[in-house]
């Protein structure tokens, strides 16, 4: 049996019942390789086809600390218009387990100066909690009753996303649309889960401009804003890319508003994208600063 230290889990839980977005939802720091889960309305807006593999450890240090799995694939249709994709998630953090898969459509409308995607994504979560620890009497929270329970039910996203001529994107979403009748299911079997801070409905705001020419390589800013009205995050996020003989080599630097900094870094040979981030946060006791992988597939073919 793997225990939380008091301390540990004392600050942990503190954490999570604050009901900070990042734990309530999927949080990546390579978020500009994850749009489509984000805003279904930006699948397929490229030509071509893409895959991500994302995952995140954070705080590793810490027995039941969280740990992010994200996979997307999308792509252009030829006979109808539009493009499709597949996203798949699982997030462990202590005794719980969030997995969804979703099924992402959009369909483009041409514009004068870009491609304006209005995206729908339709798919299933699974929610779970199997501990295999003792909460101490002191810990900051009530914790509920029933242990081991397990909630499946329906997902569903939507967003527009503008991709520009002029090298820029704006996207608008919202995901766990019908946030309310995932509470009722949670409610039903008696997983409180903090208040269903797992599956409230989640606003995105994102936006990204590219600058070419800038010495050697090319300079982008993009940022990303997630909201349920309750609590807000926001990354600001600035990159630089330098294109070789044979590699690709990109660095930059995002501020999060949750007073954490990640360091970004990646190499890129032909259709492929092997990327890194260590995040330094505002020192917790007993843990680590975060960590991410990201390796990418993009085909324009």
């Amino acid at each position: 049996m793997k225990l939380f230290t008091r301390t540990q889990l004392s600050i942990f839980a503190a954490t999570v019942c604050m009901g900070a977005i990042a734990q309530q939802d999927k949080l990546s720091t390579h978020f500009i390789y994850d749009k489509m889960s984000l805003n279904p309305g930006e699948t397929g807006i490229e030509n071509g086809t893409s895959a991500a593999l994302i995952h995140r450890n954070q705080f590793n240090r810490l027995n039941g600390s969280p740990s992010t799995f994200i996979f997307n694939a999308e792509t252009n249709i030829n006979k109808i218009p539009g493009g499709i994709g597949l996203s798949l998630y699982q997030n462990e953090v202590g005794f719980i387990n969030h997995k969804s898969a979703m099924l992402n459509y959009s369909y483009p409308i041409e514009m004068k100066d870009g491609v304006l995607g209005i995206g729908v994504g339709v798919g299933l979560f699974d929610l779970s909690n199997d501990p295999d620890w003792i909460p101490p009497t002191n810990a900051p929270t009530t914790f509920p009753d029933n242990w081991g329970n397990r909630v499946k039910g329906l997902d569903l996203n939507f967003g527009f996303y503008y991709q520009s001529n002029k090298n820029y994107y704006l996207g608008l979403s919202a995901i766990h649309v019908n946030a309310e009748q995932s509470r009722m299911l949670l409610e039903e079997k008696n997983m409180l889960l903090w208040e269903q801070g797992f599956m409230s409905r989640v606003y995105n705001v994102m936006g990204g401009y590219k600058l070419n020419d800038v010495g050697p390589g090319t300079a982008s800013a993009n940022v990303l804003l997630r909201t349920n009205f309750t609590n807000t995050l926001a990354d600001v996020n600035l990159m630089y890319e330098i294109k070789g003989k044979i590699f690709a080599y990109n660095a930059g630097v995002t501020y999060r508003t949750n007073n954490t900094v990640p360091f970004i870094a990646g190499i890129s040979y032909k259709y492929f994208t092997l990327g890194y981030a260590y995040e330094l946060r505002q020192k917790i006791p007993g843990w680590t600063n975060n960590n991410e992988l990201v390796l990418r597939f993009r085909s324009n073919i």
